[in-house]
């Protein structure tokens, strides 16, 4: 049996439930259970009739040609002659009904038949009046009693008067109606007494407002059409109107609107009532209801509605920064070009021309790419562009694609997933994230591939640099891959397209290029534009003249919240990123009312006991990888740490305790400081109880506020957790001001080193001093460098190619400058020469002995003595360094999950190199490393996939060794490893 006669003989008894404000149809429990069964029709007579005879079989019609079955009322109000009621009581009757039996349903279809039109314009203009901001209006527009306005889809009205009636009923309802009321008010009166208001009779009110151009009908359809377009111009979910006139009404005026309706053989009773099932209004009505899908997709695009507005609310973002009106857009988009072909502007001007982009048809632009500085504002232009193709999507599911907005920020892998990194991989997880967010949600992996083999879709991707960083093992080569191989596998779909959003400082962003138009940059803001935004930041702003500061400054990430005390303005050298960034931090806590609370023990919450309790959660999160946290989670972890500090001072010789750490976390037991701190600072729902930072700046900023914290109360064995990266040193530099570190902090750290045997524990401390100019004292330096043997071979590089790296800047900041020449030199000399070493490593000697020689050229310091100690691909040097690299299972050597992670996280020193060429000696060696790997046969994929980047003939990589040229000899390896590469990848005789 087909659908239709399944639905043929359902609807013999159509109406199934009364209700007091009118008649009920539900679709049975199969279509139920659909989400479309959200979607609810609603029927509105009109004067003179009522819930069912108005109608006829034209419901049931409607879903048979339709072949869906949703959920239908008919709504009544009184309407004949002798029944009192008004357009505004009508309205509030059915505005009622929908906000308590209806409230759930998010997408409400109104077909109207004269009066009934009116009654409903009145409803939706009181829903839209009813805020006061468009602000509130936004706020309720996603709850489950929201305003009928942004619920509302369609609204179909049969011959409605909008403007009144004809002549004839200009007479009838300013003559004939008052004369009849006159002289039946008494009995009216009577009947109404008598039956204890059970009739209630008296004066109808809608029969006077059928005068023709009545001021108030005017002023009705004046005012909606206003609220209309006010909506339409925010990007709010608007309704879509459809008129349907008959060719021979005498009751209703003829429009003088410029939108021509559509006009049916009829009159003004009988276009109301089709006389067979093939009927004019029954096509037009229910060719409009079945653009509603009876699958998952109105969910999905309402849902992301919903997150996109709790986001944008919690960052405190109300519109896009971007061009006055006055300004003609067509100047500014002939400028917005430069010379790669890439598309620039402000966040509004770049939000327009993705969504022209996306709009055309057509296979040339399947991939877009948003690119940026850092607080540009990325997710902001990403979720408003997925705002308004979601709101295009409501008012007609079937003419525009299906926005799929994935936030990957918020999402966390498992160790299975992130190995084997896949498209599939993104899905799964967003499917979990859709499920956790919607009950009625029943999306399935089969459903997706459905729709982007065959539909139109666009892909939407947002937060890739934060997903990249908290799963640093996937690699940005990886997800490029990954992307197009989608992009190929869905070529013959035209309709199918992605939009990525990444920072425009990303290592290989070019690969990911497959058209210079698809790209779209955000350009940082001018002074005036900052000022334009952010009024308040006038006065402190025009005061700045360092352009460094400047740039530090002008993000809508910073403006919004920085507001400098009068001393810090008069002091421009004393402004730092990271203390702009702290004291915007600072403000979200004093906002939040924090500060100065009671808490236990009779305690004050300070304000630097709360940045260091916010730094606890963000290490929780930077540890484990996760894109957000539950508050179960947390709780979780902040006894663990408990538990790890406390036997941690039990089993230190050197500690007493962890002042800072413990003050934090105590502060994270208490749930109402807990629950504060996520709700109403630098976090933001991602669920049920879960949470994630507005923005990956504050994440870095905490983390490394985290690891000032750990190394003043030698809190080490925390850092085995995870290896942090150069960012989160250089803030962590910025912020561990006035002190330095000492023969103890080294001591308790390779302690910590060699109970633990964990590698993180000593290149976390290695990292901090390498990326950063924070004073050292002499014995703590010797004794760092006096270990140096005693270190795996891994830690030796890092150390020697981190101290390195410090002396070759050669910061006039840096006070330990000449304490680290004076130790480290020595040892430089010992270690070139393998033969004096105990442990002999040709990689250490052959960096040992680049950097004696580029202090020699730079500085004029003595030249080494030895001869170059040249890596070689023979036997005699891959046999020391396959075991480091990789591991060993029956003589034979292997990839395992340690020596995977350790072949990743060797890129990214490599690649911080593009931003930092100091560190090129060292990045040299650790490609030697990986060219090994591949000698071997044991290279991780996503090494490879960057290895293949890094060698190419004319790369990137290699102007930056070339442009490196005190160390010739440094040259010379790079140029063996790519002539071993070449004949590996071209299958040529093994080297």
């Amino acid at each position: 049996m087909s659908s239709v006669e399944r639905l043929q003989g359902h609807h013999a008894d159509f109406w199934q439930t009364t209700s007091r404000y009118g008649l009920i149809h539900t679709a049975e429990q199969g279509w139920a259970t659909n989400p479309s069964s959200l979607c609810l029709i609603v029927y509105v007579h009109g004067l003179f009739g009522d819930a069912e005879t108005t109608w006829g079989d034209m419901p049931r019609w409607v879903l048979d040609s339709a072949a869906v079955d949703l959920d239908v009322i008919s709504f009544h109000y009184p309407s004949k002659f002798w029944q009192r009621c008004s357009i505004a009581q009508a309205a509030y009757d059915l505005e009622t009904w929908l906000k308590t039996e209806y409230a759930e349903y998010r997408h409400i279809i109104f077909v109207t038949h004269s009066t009934g039109g009116l009654v409903v314009k009145h409803l939706l203009n009181q829903g839209f009046s009813s805020t006061n901001s468009r602000v509130e209006l936004e706020r309720s527009s996603q709850t489950s009693s929201a305003q009928v306005w942004t619920r509302t889809r369609r609204v179909i009205n049969i011959a409605v008067p909008h403007r009144g009636g004809t002549r004839a009923m200009t007479i009838l309802s300013s003559v004939v109606y008052p004369l009849f009321y006159c002289l039946a008010a008494p009995l009216l009166l009577l009947v109404k007494v008598l039956t204890q208001g059970g009739k209630d009779w008296g004066r109808n009110q809608i029969i006077t407002r059928l005068r023709r151009k009545h001021r108030r009908l005017l002023h009705m359809d004046h005012q909606f059409h206003a609220y209309w377009q006010e909506s339409k111009d925010a990007g709010l979910p608007t309704p879509v109107v459809t008129d349907i006139c008959a060719e021979s009404d005498q009751s209703v005026a003829v429009s003088d609107r410029s939108i021509e309706p559509i006009y049916v053989r009829g009159t003004h009773k009988s276009v109301k009532i089709p006389k067979r099932s093939k009927g004019p209004i029954v096509g037009i009505v229910s060719e409009i209801i079945k653009r509603y899908p009876t699958d998952v997709s109105l969910a999905i695009v309402d849902k992301s509605l919903t997150r996109i507005q709790e986001v944008n609310r919690a960052a405190s973002i109300s519109s896009l920064i971007g061009i006055d009106q006055s300004e003609r857009p067509q100047d500014l988009y002939a400028s917005a070009k430069r010379d790669s072909g890439w598309i620039t502007g402000s966040q509004r001007l770049v939000c327009n021309r993705l969504r022209e982009s996306v709009s055309q048809e057509g296979a040339e632009l399947k991939q877009l790419l948003l690119v940026g500085s850092a607080g540009v504002g990325k997710s902001t232009v990403m979720r408003a562009l997925a705002w308004q193709l979601s709101c295009c999507f409501l008012s007609d599911p079937r003419s525009v694609p299906l926005p799929l907005f994935i936030p990957l920020q918020q999402a966390t892998l498992s160790t299975q997933s992130v190995t084997a990194y896949s498209w599939e991989s993104m899905w799964t997880w967003w499917l979990q994230w859709a499920h956790s967010l919607s009950a009625h949600d029943t999306t399935t992996i089969e459903w997706l591939e459905q729709k982007f083999q065959n539909d139109s879709v666009i892909v939407i991707i947002d937060g890739v640099d934060d997903f990249l960083v908290n799963h640093p093992e996937i690699g940005f080569s990886t997800f490029t891959e990954v992307l197009h191989c989608v992009l190929d596998r869905y070529a013959l779909n035209n309709r199918f397209k992605v939009i990525v959003s990444l920072r425009k400082d990303t290592h290989g962003l070019r690969t990911l290029i497959r058209n210079p138009k698809a790209v779209f940059e955000i350009l940082p803001l001018s002074r005036t534009q900052a000022i334009q935004q952010f009024p308040q930041s006038s006065e402190w702003l025009s005061s700045i003249r360092d352009t460094s500061v400047l740039q530090q400054i002008m993000t809508p990430l910073v403006l919004s919240h920085y507001q400098p005390s009068v001393d810090s303005r008069s002091t421009d050298q004393a402004i730092t990123q990271t203390s702009i960034l702290s004291a915007v931090l600072e403000n979200y806590i004093i906002e939040s009312k924090l500060a100065g609370v009671w808490v236990a023990d009779s305690n004050v919450a300070e304000l630097e006991h709360l940045v260091t309790a916010l730094g606890i959660i963000a290490w929780f999160m930077f540890f484990k990888s996760r894109g957000d946290i539950s508050l179960d989670e947390l709780i979780q972890e902040v006894g663990a740490f408990k538990k790890r500090l406390q036997g941690f001072v039990e089993e230190s010789r050197y500690s007493s305790g962890s002042p800072r750490l413990e003050t934090g976390y105590s502060l994270l037991e208490n749930i109402q400081i807990r629950i504060t701190l996520l709700k109403r600072t630098i976090f933001i729902s991602t669920g049920p109880d879960r949470f994630r930072f507005i923005h990956r700046t504050w994440q870095e900023l905490l983390v490394a506020r985290f690891l000032t914290d750990s190394i003043k109360d030698y809190g080490f064995n925390e850092l085995a957790n995870a290896k942090m990266y150069s960012g989160i040193y250089r803030v962590a530099g910025e912020l561990y001001q006035g002190e330095s570190i000492t023969d103890t902090h080294v001591k308790v750290a390779l302690d910590a080193w060699r109970k633990t045997g964990q590698r993180y524990i000593s290149g976390n401390l290695i990292g901090f001093l390498s990326w950063t100019t924070t004073p050292i004292d002499f014995q703590a330096i010797q004794l760092l460098l006096d270990e140096l043997e005693n270190l795996d071979e891994l830690s030796r590089s890092i150390l020697i190619g981190g101290l390195g790296y410090r002396l070759l800047v050669n910061n006039d900041k840096d006070s330990a400058r000449s304490d680290i020449r004076r130790c480290l030199l020595p040892k430089l000399k010992k270690f070139s020469r393998c033969s004096k070493v105990r442990l002999s490593d040709p990689v250490v000697a052959s960096l040992a002995w680049c950097y004696q020689k580029a202090f020699a050229v730079l500085f004029g310091a003595r030249q080494p003595t030895e001869i170059s100690p040249a890596l070689g691909f023979g036997y005699e040097h891959t046999s020391i360094v396959l075991p480091i690299i990789s591991s060993t299972v029956e003589d034979r050597y292997s990839l395992d999950d340690r020596s995977r992670a350790l072949q990743r996280a060797l890129l990214t020193p490599i690649l911080d190199t593009f931003n930092h060429p100091m560190f090129m000696i060292r990045a040299v060696h650790y490609l030697y490393y990986l060219v090994v790997a591949k000698q071997y046969n044991v290279l991780d994929h996503v090494a490879s996939q960057e290895l293949e980047l890094l060698l190419q003939p004319g790369c990137e990589f290699e102007g930056l060794v070339t442009a490196f040229d005190s160390v010739p000899e440094l040259q010379n390896l790079y140029i063996r490893c790519q002539k071993v590469y070449d004949q590996l990848e071209n299958s040529w005789s093994n080297p």
